[in-house]
């Protein structure tokens, strides 16, 4: 019974040091976890400032802000689309330490997404943490820097492009002029060849042997031989083409009939009055 109870408190003595070992297995954890760096607030807002170049003195702003889904990444803002990536990477490299490895454009707020157009959000992307909290801790007491400085850019994108743009839509008169003379006269060559055309086709029967009539056609149809078997129907041609006699439909044109006629035998009065006083003048016997 004597051994048994002195391995039964060995057992504990080892059951106490591996909970020892575990509580400082913990410790070391918790030391650990204190010991990784800070994480960066991703609502804190910068700006920095720059210039274009030294005849564009207005100062000009860029948006920085830590990337959330990267612990080593910054998201820039307001950039202009017509600014090159290694200008910006230029700016940030003069006031932090920590390389860059990449600039990457996310988004546009163009209406197509256009990275060529408008103003654009990137995302640069650094070595280390240090460099996004380096980057927003001093943003706003650098600069401003000047553009031109770092690389080339096309300051010709904002108001000079809209008014190349708007000189180009408008053409001086003599291209104008020649521009219209060109097309009526390609249009009048395509209106006579269809006109030729549509005249050598009122003369061309089809298939069945029938002419087309359109409201061009000015001339008649070729009058085509008459076979012995078509003689019965010249006969009948005649009896139509007999005169036709006018017959007053309408009132005003039977008031002007009558008036017409009433006009006619009034002349006809007058000539035979005339005419009977003529031969009382020529008679040679006179009575009184």
């Amino acid at each position: 019974m004597k051994g048994y109870f002195q391995s039964m408190a060995a057992e504990k003595k080892i059951g106490k040091k591996k909970r020892l070992i575990v509580k400082n297995v913990k410790k070391e954890d918790t030391e650990v976890c204190e010991s990784t760096p800070e994480v960066i607030p991703l609502d804190v807002h910068k700006c920095l400032r720059y210039s274009l170049s030294s005849s564009f003195t207005c100062e000009r702003h860029l948006f920085l802000k830590a990337d959330a889904s990267n612990i080593c990444a910054l998201l820039v803002g307001n950039v202009p689309s017509y600014l090159d990536l290694d200008v910006i990477n230029g700016f940030l490299s003069e006031f932090v330490k920590a390389s860059i490895d990449g600039v990457f454009p996310l988004r546009s707020n163009s209406a197509s997404n256009r990275f060529d157009v408008g103003q654009l959000t990137i995302r640069i992307v650094f070595s280390s943490p240090e460099g996004v909290k380096e980057a927003l801790a001093k943003a706003e007491t650098s600069g401003p820097f000047i553009a031109e400085k770092y690389g080339p850019f096309d300051d010709t994108t904002t108001i000079q492009a809209q008014m190349a743009s708007y000189h180009s839509r408008v053409v001086d008169s003599d291209s104008l002029m020649k521009e219209v003379d060109e097309y009526m006269n390609a249009h009048d060559e395509e209106a006579a060849a269809a006109n030729r055309a549509a005249r050598k086709r009122r003369k061309v029967a089809d298939e069945d042997g029938w002419i087309t009539v359109t409201k061009g056609s000015r001339t008649s149809a070729p009058e085509s031989k008459k076979m012995r078997e078509d003689e019965p129907l010249s006969h009948q041609d005649e009896k139509r083409k007999q005169k036709k006699v006018d017959v007053a439909f309408y009132n005003f044109q039977i008031k002007e009939s009558k008036m017409k006629h009433l006009n006619e035998l009034r002349a006809k009065f007058e000539e035979d009055k005339k005419r009977v006083a003529m031969a009382k003048a020529a008679r040679k016997f006179r009575p009184l």
